[in-house]
């Protein structure tokens, strides 16, 4: 489709189509209304987003969720980062799991103009953009994708070292493991479990909120049979606190817990929860300078790794 076709469907001068597109000339709004139905009626690229994409101070920015503390953590970095050198964000989240709400977002952002996008990986669906590209919340996956990453596989192995010699009996409860970034993780626990020679239950749970959690999973957890429990992250970690503590056991006394993430309420506990920090400001750090390197024309692909740190608190001995 060319602007001479547009102009001859919508029965005007290739002038007037001009001046529509660009906005910059006198035109009827009756004319302009037929111009503007035909431009959306067959999909025509006027180019005026790749124009604002050239000038553009703009990045937007894509997440699943701001009620977790790690994604509000992650775009505080990439916002201090991004405002210390001009740029500002554009955020959007809710897709979670929604392949449609998720390439919205993306036409969205293409639509007006942004200088780059930031997103966390989505369920393995490939994204096609015409603009620099950085996905962080991934797994170290080796690809064109520019990518930062946490060290999913060090922070599964230092799960297992915050237990201290008395566990024998351990507990792993975990997502999916389809998921590239849990995967990961659980590979690198389990074979440090083995290598102790630990015995160890894996018990995987899927479409599980936390409410659903504290109310079909924890009920069948046989806290007896563990002297150690690994939670998925800390949030479920303080949920399974509660429960145990509601049932009459003790927490170290009769079994050890670990969560993950480092979450501002793992501290307030009774008692405080061992965790692996992720260090999700420095991910967003690190992924707002990749994509400002990408869009002053770097080409570097290799990803970024963050440390995690292990903490070790109360809930441990």
């Amino acid at each position: 489709m060319t602007i001479k076709e547009i102009a001859k469907l919508a029965g005007v001068s290739v002038a007037t189509v001009s001046r529509v597109i660009n906005n910059n000339g006198p035109v009827k709004e009756e004319t302009r209304q037929r111009v503007e139905l035909v431009v959306k009626q067959y999909n025509y690229d006027t180019g005026t987003s790749k124009r604002r994409q050239i000038n553009s101070k703009i990045v937007g920015i894509i997440v699943p969720t701001i009620s977790n503390q790690f994604y509000t953590q992650v775009i505080s970095g990439i916002e201090e980062a991004l405002n210390r050198n001009g740029y500002s964000a554009l955020f959007v989240s809710g897709a979670n799991g929604d392949v449609r709400k998720y390439k919205k977002y993306l036409r969205m952002f293409m639509q007006e103009g942004v200088a780059g996008i930031i997103s966390s990986a989505f369920n393995g669906q490939e994204i096609a953009v015409d603009v620099p590209l950085v996905i962080f919340d991934s797994a170290n996956i080796d690809d064109n994708i520019v990518r930062v990453v946490s060290d999913n596989k060090t922070g599964g192995k230092w799960c297992s070292d915050l237990l201290s010699n008395s566990a024998k009996n351990i507990l792993v409860q975990h997502l999916p493991l389809r998921y590239p970034t849990v995967r990961e993780r659980i590979d690198a626990l389990i074979a440090e479990l083995e290598y102790k020679r630990l015995n160890y239950t894996l018990q995987e749970f899927e479409g599980v909120n936390l409410p659903k959690y504290e109310t079909m999973v924890l009920p069948k957890v046989d806290f007896e049979k563990y002297d150690a429990i690994i939670a998925p992250n800390d949030l479920y970690a303080l949920a399974l606190l509660r429960q145990a503590l509601h049932r009459g056991f003790k927490v170290p006394e009769d079994f050890q817990l670990v969560g993950y993430d480092n979450n501002p309420f793992a501290t307030f506990s009774t008692p405080s929860l061992s965790t692996i920090d992720q260090q999700p400001f420095e991910i967003g750090q690190e992924t707002a300078s990749r994509l400002l390197q990408l869009i002053q024309g770097k080409s570097e692909t290799k990803n970024s790794v963050i440390s995690v740190r292990a903490i070790k608190r109360e809930s441990t001995l």
